[in-house]
């Protein structure tokens, strides 16, 4: 960072310098390459706020690779952009160069302060950050404030890579991935060949590359391209070398290469043809018009020749495979985009047919399965459970007693209405004897006597109230012996210890009474929100006087689905805390082995055929309806 910038704002200043202190104490100890460059663009992020970033190296003039970048897709545009730019001046960029897109702006910076030699860091920001007018006051001093952290941030890469360089072999590879891709993205022969013989003279350092077309009986004879500072049509050096290609015998390396070995000239000039067989990869199938082609690279310097030759095999068979298969397959364009547009149409033809095709929309539902004739039991009062004379799938008769209950409450009620039936009887007793004891001549005779015949009807009155109110608390003293109101087998689960001696509530269910040996159904529920689809199949079945088969498969029996159809349905919706739901009876058509009570079941309601795509999308469309519209 440059102390002395007008630009920037002490704020700004700090954070940067900040940001820099951490990057550079991470280049200083960490040696991995990826965690340095996340940590780059992280920064770029926060002080700059950058949409894409990366890092870019120059491997030959003209030619660009990116080492780390946020996106692969800004990589490509960095690249192309560096390209154009060296290609239409003939020199390498400016060192720090700015340029507005439509959406976005363009900024980059080399590595090192005068040129583009060793690459540089290529961002691309948004519009937004910036000022529209490109023009105007404030939007150069802002991109000035951001081309003077974005040097920074070039400075502290190339001090990184000056701390951490790259190998040979390092080197080698990332120039081998940019010539294979600039051979697959070429759109022509002639560019092709020049992208393979350039790529090989830059990868080889050699001072020249001939491609070479061969005769049947695999004699060159004609030159295809040429990668070299000297005119290959009036050099004799290059007859020669063909004159010497026929007559060295070529050195064969397994599956890979073939290879020829010869000196073009007394000046010791070294010279290899490498003659790349056809049946390298079975796989890929070579056009014979192509099967005799040759590489032959020249070295004036032996010593760059043979640090070179090593790593012929490595590398110059891969561009070559990716060549020639290019070269093979490569259709016209017209061609390719008529291909492209008919699979195109016929994707899109048959997506739509797809989803407009009918298929059948089904609801699953979740029931339980239950005996089509049972009852329940439950408490007529608050009590205590004395005794329970049956036990868990005990036969009973009908009218049988299952279960004797007590009640403290009704048992006081009657005490006191006995206590006040003795007291009544008392006074009225009283009373009667008073009334006989009036003799006639008695002053108020008449008066007296009428009053005690009053109170003791009243009494009488009172007397008849007790007697009734005790007849129906032992009415319902009765009731508590229950008693089975049909025959069948008791279900429960350890009543004995559940229930015996246990208070209950008014309402509690004790057990229930169900005839196992008949029919069974399965009770399930709809929600309110997929009751429309199930009523109009069930309204569909009635009008065509058909049954409605429903699909069922028990949850303790997984592998094996059963079928069955409606019943009836409930005529009023229950609530439950996930909503509103209708009762659905489904009888199934078979028997079911060893049914059991309250075996949860998923059944599978037909609702019709509709639409793929109205099918597949019906869940969705349901919830959009139920928040936007209910």
């Amino acid at each position: 960072m440059k102390p002395g910038s007008e630009v920037l704002s002490n704020s700004t200043l700090m954070h940067a310098d900040r940001v820099l202190e951490e990057l550079e104490q991470i280049s200083r100890s960490e040696r991995s390459s990826s965690r340095f460059y996340s940590q780059l663009f992280q920064g770029l992020s926060v002080l700059l706020g950058v949409k894409q970033a990366c890092v870019v190296a120059a491997i030959d003039v003209n030619r660009w690779q990116t080492i780390a970048s946020t996106q692969d897709s800004h990589a490509a545009i960095a690249e192309e952009r560096l390209q154009q730019m060296t290609s239409t001046h003939e020199t390498l960029p400016l060192p720090r160069w700015c340029e507005w897109k439509e959406d976005s702006v363009l900024m980059g910076s080399s590595l090192q302060p005068t040129d583009w030699s060793l690459g540089g860091l290529v961002i691309e920001l948004p519009k937004t950050s910036l000022h529209h007018d490109p023009s105007s006051s404030a939007a150069v001093a802002a991109i000035t404030e951001k081309l003077e952290l974005l040097e920074a941030f070039a400075e502290l890469v190339h001090a990184y890579q000056s701390q951490h360089p790259f190998t040979r072999d390092e080197q080698q590879i990332l120039q081998t991935r940019l010539i294979a891709k600039s051979l697959w993205e070429s759109k022509s022969s002639v560019d092709s060949n020049r992208v393979l013989v350039d790529g090989v003279r830059c990868l080889l350092d050699a001072d020249r590359v001939c491609l070479l077309q061969g005769s049947d009986d695999r004699q060159p004879s004609s030159l295809i391209a040429v990668s070299g500072n000297q005119e290959p049509q009036t050099d004799a050096r290059l007859a020669l070398a063909l004159k010497r290609l026929d007559e060295t015998p070529f050195t064969r390396i397994p599956n890979r290469l073939q290879l020829k070995y010869f000196a073009v000239t007394n000046e010791a000039t070294l010279a290899i043809a490498l003659a790349i067989e056809p049946v390298c990869n079975p796989e890929v199938k070579i056009a014979s018009n192509i099967a005799n082609h040759f590489l032959l690279i020249e070295w004036t310097d032996l010593d760059r020749s043979c640090s070179s030759i090593p790593h012929i095999a490595e590398m110059v068979p891969w561009l070559f495979d990716a060549w020639r298969t290019k070269k093979s397959v490569r259709p016209s364009n017209r061609t390719r985009n008529l291909v492209r547009l008919f699979i195109a149409s016929c994707c899109f033809v048959g997506g739509v047919l797809f989803f407009l095709n009918p298929t059948e929309l089904t609801i699953h539902a979740q029931g339980i399965l239950q005996p089509s004739e049972q009852t329940l039991v439950f408490a007529p009062t608050d009590g205590f459970v004395d005794s329970i004379p049956v036990s868990d799938g005990q036969n009973v008769l009908e009218n049988e007693v299952v279960a004797v209950l007590s009640s403290p409450s009704l048992q006081l009620q009657l005490n006191q209405i006995d206590s006040e039936i003795a007291l009544t009887n008392q006074r009225s007793e009283g009373l009667n004897i008073s009334l006989n004891q009036i003799r006639p001549n008695q002053e108020q005779a008449e008066t007296l006597a009428s009053r005690l015949a009053g109170e003791i009807a009243e009494l009488q009155t009172k007397q008849a109230n007790l007697d009734e109110q005790r007849s129906l608390i032992k009415r319902e003293i009765g009731r508590l012996e229950l008693r089975s109101s049909m025959e069948g087998t008791i279900i429960g689960w350890q009543m004995e210890t559940v229930l015996e001696n246990r208070p209950v509530k008014r309402g509690d269910m004790l057990m229930r009474i169900a005839k196992l040996d008949r029919e069974w159904q399965i009770e399930t529920r709809v929600a309110d929100w997929e009751l429309g689809y199930v009523l109009d199949a069930i309204s569909s079945s009635v009008s065509s006087n058909e049954k409605l088969f429903i699909a069922y498969t028990l949850a303790s029996d997984a592998g094996n689905r059963g079928k069955g159809h409606f019943v009836r349905s409930s005529n009023s919706l229950f609530t439950q805390p996930d909503g509103q739901f209708l009762r659905v009876l489904i009888a199934p058509d078979s028997p079911i082995d060893n049914p059991r009570m309250g075996a949860s079941v998923t059944v599978s309601i037909p609702c019709g055929r509709h639409p793929r795509w109205f099918v597949w999308s019906r869940s969705i469309i349901d919830a959009a309806y139920r928040r936007f519209w209910l």
